[in-house]
């Protein structure tokens, strides 16, 4: 004979699946085994970008900057002082590593996967990315209580088809983007990044 559930389990049953995919990032600013979280989300729009990772004489980004683990961060993760070009994180590479819960309207995913993106672009504090980038000195967190977010890049859908991430909770490091992309080729070098505009002014790292 077949279990038959009430209304009011059956629901309990449905926000406790909710619940799984939802954030499991807690606090404000939001932490994971006491390390910062992150939102994600993604995009591409071919551009160089405001660390200049472009061909001269023109705004097409360079095909690695298209192709591998780079991403776009908050304005106040970008540059402490409101700069919109060649950023005090211009090359700063973040170690992103998933917490098995996601951002809202998000996906959730395995917890525990790690992989290095390179910061070569600005999620500008304006709309249409006030609810993930408007993180200030005065107000840190957006408004979903991260303290940072970044926009990774999916120009030959290596976010949302290579690592089946869709606005992914994460947490992240700041580390070094050799090391970094001699253990994942996915993550540019720092060669890859003394290509750009902003490394030849000597802005960013």
């Amino acid at each position: 004979m077949g279990t038959v559930l009430n209304a009011g389990i059956l629901l309990v049953f449905i926000l406790a699946g909710f619940a799984d995919s939802a954030q499991k990032c807690h606090g404000s600013p939001r932490t994971y085994h006491g390390k910062p979280c992150a939102s994600t989300t993604w995009f591409h729009d071919g551009r160089q970008g405001a660390c200049g990772c472009g061909f001269d004489g023109s705004d097409k980004q360079f095909d690695w900057s298209a192709s591998k683990y780079t991403a776009a961060a908050n304005q106040h993760f970008f540059d402490k002082n409101n700069k919109q070009w060649c950023g005090q994180s211009c090359g700063v590479c973040v170690n992103l590593t998933t917490t098995g819960g996601s951002a809202p309207g998000g996906v959730s995913t395995t917890e525990g996967l790690s992989h290095v993106f390179m910061v070569v672009d600005l999620c500008p504090n304006e709309s249409p990315n006030l609810e993930w980038c408007s993180q200030t000195v005065n107000h840190p967190v957006n408004k979903y209580g991260y303290d940072a977010h970044f926009d990774l890049e999916n120009g030959v859908h290596q976010i949302t088809n290579g690592l089946n991430w869709d606005n992914v909770e994460v947490t992240y490091e700041i580390v070094d983007c050799s090391h970094a992309h001699t253990i994942e080729h996915m993550t540019p070098s720092n060669s890859n990044y003394h290509q750009c505009e902003c490394y030849k002014l000597h802005h960013g790292k």
